[in-house]
């Protein structure tokens, strides 16, 4: 299992030293798409550049945002990729299942995401003049958003097996991301936190924010749950992606990518 982990890693670096203007072009547009929504809002505010902690909570929600969904949309992203070189098929017949092939590429190209992530929030944090600290504890709600972009990732991929293409329905996610990372999970009240856990991203989210605004130096029960959450949907994902696995298989469909 090592080995196959660490020749998925060097075939995620490879393709993207193969391809570097493909990153270098996901990297504009993801600045691109910054820059409006930073601007924007200072012409909203009439000139003013005083956002106080609104600025540095719109980089942290951006740059959790472009890490998601790096490892979200990639996953549906390989099953169309193998269908149009018509290789899908063949990674049916491998010695592994492609439930755990697919788990062990998204978990590889961690890295490639990462890197890119990284050179965004570099880019980002220079153009928008704010200061972050960054603390260990932020990897606990960090990893808990990976890991529910994984399980999210895999249920797209389970539609792409079945429905042959689904890249709509991936952009339209992409922006309910948005919507969802950004609900007021901290103001929310007791009873209403309990069920805002079984929301995708949501109460990680929140979390991060308050690990990197200083506001939280201790870990607590809620990290616990966020991450219990983030396994969640790992688990589901990986669940659904079986069966529908298991659906393409008896109904003969994998021909027809």
């Amino acid at each position: 299992m090592l080995s196959l982990f660490w020749v998925e890693f060097v075939r995620s670096w490879k393709l993207f030293k193969r391809y570097p203007m493909d990153a270098l072009a996901a990297v504009f547009m993801l600045l691109f798409l910054f820059c409006g929504l930073f601007y924007g809002a200072e012409y909203l505010a009439n000139g003013s550049q005083h956002f106080g902690d609104r600025i540095d909570s719109t980089v942290v929600l951006y740059i959790n945002w472009i890490l998601v969904i790096g490892v979200f949309s990639g996953l549906s992203g390989e099953m169309q990729r193998e269908a149009d070189t018509g290789t899908l098929e063949q990674l049916f017949m491998a010695r592994i299942s492609m439930p755990n092939l697919i788990i062990i590429r998204a978990f590889a190209s961690l890295g490639v995401n990462f890197l890119v992530t990284m050179l965004t929030l570099v880019i980002v944090v220079w153009v928008s003049d704010v200061n972050l600290s960054y603390p260990v504890l932020a990897l606990v709600p960090l990893i808990a958003s990976v890991l529910t972009g994984i399980g999210l990732g895999m249920m797209t991929a389970s539609i792409t097996l079945l429905a042959k293409k689904a890249m709509g329905l991936i952009g339209v996610l992409q922006l309910l991301l948005i919507f969802i990372m950004v609900l007021p999970f901290d103001t929310w009240s007791e009873t209403t936190q309990t069920f805002g856990y079984l929301l995708p991203i949501t109460s990680s989210t929140a979390q991060l924010k308050a690990l990197m605004s200083d506001n939280v130096s201790t870990l607590s029960l809620p990290h616990l749950y966020s991450m219990l959450s983030g396994l969640f949907y790992l688990c589901l994902g990986y669940f659904l992606f079986s069966a529908s696995v298991r659906r393409a298989k008896r109904s003969g469909s994998l021909s027809q990518h």
